[in-house]
């Protein structure tokens, strides 16, 4: 039979698990306490610095490096192979439009020019002499076209002349097949007259546009000697100063070879680059009073 417990155990079991439960919050407020301890950063006080904010540009150094060049350079290269004769003018000095610069030797292309216009005029006597040819054979075919035609109204008059000959016994049966035999040639080689003809009619522009074409081409070639030569004078065409020319005399030059520059010293451009955080490289730019002039970077 059950029994009720005594009062004093029931306060020793209550005590027991209030115990138990202060233990366990001691327990985890310890822990906060020492985690927090842990992983709370602190500042002193003097490390602090209180400032008003404030908008406006801010400026960095950087670093850059560029060159000054004329904001206009002209290059001056030889248009035919040739030799340096006499330089006129050295290096600094001004020039004005037209001036020249130095002098070429041109004989060997001089020599070329003759050559080419000797081979321009065999051109056009060969094509005067191609359409006196062609014109003949235009007309020699005509007349052989004709005299073949007399040729077969003959031999169908000698036909004819065969057949009646035939009845009357004078002719054979072999005689009247040669004759129309004979007579079908001549009519084959007429058609291939007159073929001809067509032919002759039809190419004969065809072979005189041909001609003339090439008679064309060595002309262009001629004016594209001659201005090569008019080049080859070597003279300036806008006002400047002579920053560097082939003062070599003797040397052979061959076409396209720079012999001088002409720069525009009333301006200047700066070229550069400069280390930005940004992958871009940056043109700076200025008129010729750059040393007063700030020259700024769009990146």
């Amino acid at each position: 039979m059950d029994r009720e417990l005594a009062p004093e155990i029931i306060r020793k079991q209550r005590f027991k698990g209030w115990g138990v439960a202060l233990i366990v919050l001691l327990a985890l407020g310890a822990s906060y306490y020492l985690l927090n301890q842990v992983l709370r950063t602190q500042v002193r006080q003097s490390e602090v610095r209180v400032a008003v904010a404030e908008t406006g540009n801010v400026e960095n150094t950087l670093t850059a490096s560029g060159e000054v060049i004329p904001a206009f350079e002209q290059v001056l290269t030889s248009p035919i192979r040739a030799s340096v004769k006499q330089v006129l003018l050295s290096p600094g000095a001004a020039v004005r439009p037209g001036q020249q610069i130095l002098i070429l030797d041109k004989s060997l292309s001089l020599i070329e020019l003759d050559k080419l216009k000797d081979q321009l005029e065999l051109k056009r006597n060969s094509v005067e002499k191609l359409k006196f040819q062609l014109e003949k054979e235009s007309l020699d075919a005509d007349l052989d076209n004709q005299i073949k035609g007399l040729s077969i109204n003959r031999q169908k008059t000698e036909l004819e002349d065969t057949r009646r000959l035939h009845k009357i016994g004078g002719r054979t049966q072999e005689d009247i097949s040669r004759a129309e035999n004979t007579l079908k040639i001549a009519e084959l080689e007429k058609d291939k007259l007159e073929n001809q003809v067509r032919y002759n009619r039809q190419s004969k522009n065809t072979n005189i546009r041909e001609s003339e074409l090439q008679v064309r081409i060595e002309e262009n070639g001629l004016k594209e000697l001659q201005h090569k030569l008019k080049m080859a004078d070597l003279v300036a065409d806008r006002p400047g100063v002579l920053t560097w020319v082939n003062d070599k005399v003797g040397t052979t030059v061959n076409e396209g070879e720079m012999l001088a520059k002409i720069a525009d010293l009333q301006s200047f451009r700066i070229e550069g680059s400069a280390s930005i955080p940004m992958p871009n490289r940056c043109k700076l730019a200025c008129p010729s009073s750059y040393a007063s002039t700030k020259p700024t970077c769009a990146a």
